[in-house]
């Protein structure tokens, strides 16, 4: 498996996002992104994060400036019904983090609004990736005021209780017992 290449651009293609990059006297056909193909320039020194793509008729190379780009082609091919094209359109049309968000948000218009994405394959998309594709922390706090708001408490009462649960409870669910204690009293 090739995970990664460093070498010279001798040739790139506009119109398949592509480059030829070659190293150890080889080239290397590589998809990449339609953003980063306009950064590069033949006769540039680059590095890519690779995934190789193996089919009984063809052998595919894809590259990504980024290990975040790779990882999160490699979470879209994933998806039953999302193949490596489909998932470089995607890495292509958009900022990774707006698209990620999308589908933690389930914004299926938005991701239908992509090449060769219809509503079911987003469907499918958010259902399985949800929750999977930010490593945004969510603030324990946030939780358990969310969870007091949810069982009726009004926003000033769920802000009090949070405050008055001792820092020394750690446990998720243990804070949200002290402050359902301290909403009883």
């Amino acid at each position: 498996m090739i995970a990664s290449i460093h070498g010279k651009i001798i040739k790139k293609n506009f119109l398949k996002s592509s480059v030829i990059v070659e190293t150890g006297g080889v080239g290397y056909g590589i998809s990449i992104p339609s953003q980063t193909t306009s950064k590069f320039k033949e006769g540039q020194d680059v590095f890519l994060f690779t995934h190789e793509h193996i089919r009984e008729d063809a052998r595919d190379l894809y590259g990504f400036e980024t290990d975040n780009e790779l990882d999160f082609f490699l979470k879209l091919i994933n998806v039953s019904g999302v193949g490596p094209k489909m998932g470089m359109n995607f890495i292509s049309l958009g900022d990774i983090e707006e698209i990620k968000k999308a589908v933690d948000n389930g914004k299926l218009e938005f991701l239908t609004s992509f090449k060769g994405v219809g509503k079911k394959i987003a469907q499918k998309i958010i259902l399985e990736l949800k929750g999977k594709l930010t490593d945004d922390e969510t603030n324990p706090e946030d939780e358990i005021f969310g969870a007091l708001k949810n069982l009726g408490y009004t926003p000033q009462e769920a802000k009090e209780a949070v405050r008055l649960v001792p820092s020394s409870v750690l446990n998720t669910e243990a804070r949200l017992r002290e402050a359902l204690k301290h909403l009883a009293r």
